[in-house]
């Protein structure tokens, strides 16, 4: 499933709606306080588009800044979560070695040792 997913298209449809909406709120912030200035519309306008190109790029790089964090933290999740299967698996077969009488090797004891995972989790 892994191979099917699109990833730049993926980062896309997390940034995209970000940006957009701090182009908006660029635009707003610009004709707002020149019309409320006493600005004409067509200067109101104008404002609103330069607020809009000032603060897209800091929407990009905060949306950006988002999906770096998001797959930091994915990751570090995700080996904390194949290190629990790693100690399980390891906690099975020394079991198994232990239940035919063959001695364990000592990264096998340290694995009986370690503690075992709470009911309900994988």
């Amino acid at each position: 499933m892994a191979d099917t997913i699109d990833t730049p298209t993926a980062i896309a449809a997390i940034v995209s709606p970000i940006k957009a909406v701090g182009a908006l709120l660029g635009f707003a912030v610009g004709f707002v306080a020149t019309y409320r200035a006493g600005g004409a519309i067509s200067d109101s306008i104008m404002h609103g588009l330069l607020g809009s190109l000032l603060v897209l790029p800091c929407a990009w790089f905060l949306a950006l800044f988002l999906v770096r964090e998001g797959i930091k933290a994915n990751v570090v999740e995700q080996r904390a979560e194949y290190d629990q299967r790693l100690v399980e698996a390891k906690r099975k077969v020394a079991l198994q070695l232990q239940a035919t009488g063959m001695p364990l090797p000592p990264s096998l004891e340290e694995a009986l040792r370690a503690p075992a995972l709470p009911p309900g989790r994988k």
